[in-house]
């Protein structure tokens, strides 16, 4: 899980960046290893495998400018949770941006929320208005299947906006840091935190 991909040291103390060296280090010492690079849909079949999947959130300028664009050159795929109400705001992706990564054959875009909110303490109605698949996919401009909860840690996540989410997406993804070891974790999938602190 990767928010800013900048050497912007406020990004560094919030423990949301990892350096664009580092970054570039990192998917070239997964290669080394051996690792195989997924998209989600390929998910359910790699847990017995060496596998990884690159995720990002939000989708800073930054991120796409210094971590993406490096991907997409050496043909790794990977898969971006955008938040509608960020697009075009003051440093995150634009309109033209998004439609970039809508075209490349590499990403999958994935829901975030559609106003990136905390869900334990939402009503019922916000928590369907904020998960919604179809709201998503208009205001994205793609088929969905799979959503990121903004904050997801367990306290920001109770149990019925996780089983709602279920049943309005095929995976399910949280910010819990820890690898993926079973199948029956596809339904709030851990993903490990990637920042210039965790990458050594």
């Amino acid at each position: 899980m990767i928010h800013h991909v900048s050497d912007d040291p406020i990004n560094e103390e919030m423990n949301l960046s990892i350096r664009t060296t580092e970054f570039k280090i990192f998917i070239n010492g997964l290669l080394d290893a051996g690792y195989q690079f997924i998209k989600p849909s390929q998910l359910e079949d790699s847990f017995d495998r060496k596998a990884c999947m690159i995720t990002f959130d939000d989708i800073f300028k930054d991120a796409m400018t210094n971590a993406i664009t490096y991907l997409e050159s050496i043909n790794i795929p990977y898969m971006c949770f955008v938040s509608p109400v960020f697009i075009g705001k003051e440093g995150y992706i634009d309109e033209r941006e998004l439609k970039n990564l809508r075209d490349s054959s590499l990403c999958t875009i994935g829901g975030h929320g559609i106003s990136h909110k905390l869900f334990r303490f939402l009503t019922s109605q916000e928590k369907i208005e904020e998960l919604c698949r179809e709201r998503h996919e208009q205001l994205l401009g793609c088929e969905i299947e799979d959503f990121a909860f903004p904050y997801g840690s367990i306290y920001a996540c109770d149990s019925k906006s996780i089983k709602m989410a279920q049943r309005e997406y095929k995976r399910v993804y949280s910010t819990l840091n820890c690898k993926v070891t079973s199948r029956d974790k596809i339904w709030f999938l851990p993903r490990i935190n990637l920042n210039s602190k965790t990458v050594y």
